[in-house]
């Protein structure tokens, strides 16, 4: 069974939300924030180093605290990879990816290689605007010393039902091979 926490729980510290944004979509990451920046204020964020500025001051704007947001190297320089390896180790949550599909990357393959281990880890993962605003309306974060109990599971967010369905097929598969 796997042990990484409910979708979008963020009850303990360590736990993040992963973004990062291609240069020609950081306008529409932007806009989100805006969207978005009063429940991302008591997030902790991982971001790569331009995105992380972009967020920051996007929060900073609202007059939200941008101490929460950590920046990591630029996504050319082994920022995905350094955000991939914190998917991989279950301190990420989410990802907020915002790729453009209109440019080459000479780092395509580290792209790919964080887009594969957010599968693989089964965390919710935004590719585009769209998706990014069904993560963004199942944050239900409070700040952590107002929080007793994560306000978001898979069993309240019918986004995440289809998972749940597939967590409890595999359960019922072992049950079977257990009994057969």
């Amino acid at each position: 069974m796997n042990s990484r926490p409910s979708p979008l729980q963020l009850a303990h510290p360590t736990q993040q939300l992963a973004i990062v944004a291609h240069d020609g979509r950081k306008p529409d990451l932007r806009l989100w924030v805006d969207r978005h920046g009063q429940r991302l204020a008591n997030v902790a964020i991982v971001a790569t180093s331009t995105t992380a500025t972009v967020v920051r001051a996007a929060l900073s704007e609202q007059g939200a605290a941008a101490d929460r947001i950590e920046a990591v190297q630029s996504g050319p320089f082994g920022g995905d990879q350094q955000i991939g390896a914190r998917i991989a180790d279950g301190h990420i949550t989410a990802l907020i990816f915002l790729v453009d599909p209109l440019v080459a990357r000479p780092h395509e393959a580290d792209v790919q290689a964080l887009l594969r281990i957010a599968q693989l880890a089964e965390i919710p993962t935004a590719t585009n605007i769209a998706t990014a605003e069904l993560i963004a309306q199942s944050l239900a974060w409070e700040p952590q010393e107002h929080q007793a109990e994560p306000s978001c599971s898979a069993d309240s967010n019918p986004a995440f039902q289809p998972q749940l369905r597939r967590v409890e097929r595999g359960e019922r598969r072992q049950r079977s091979r257990a009994h057969a």
